[in-house]
């Protein structure tokens, strides 16, 4: 019977890829927190444009 040599020095394709799942699971969660936050901060940004021209007509809210 032959002895194999086990060479456990590097990593596996395996390994290789789960962690590339892993962090792409990872930036897309980021990159979804991102796409709120520029939703929020042009809403925001609307609000105080509206806001901003109904003070110059000297409406108040």
């Amino acid at each position: 019977m032959k002895k194999y040599i086990q060479n456990e020095n590097g990593i596996t394709l395996l390994e290789v890829v789960i962690s590339l799942l892993i962090i792409t699971i990872i930036f897309i969660s980021f990159f979804g927190m991102f796409v709120q936050s520029k939703k929020a901060n042009n809403n925001a940004g609307s609000f105080a444009c509206n806001l901003s021209s109904s003070n110059r007509n000297g409406n108040r809210l």
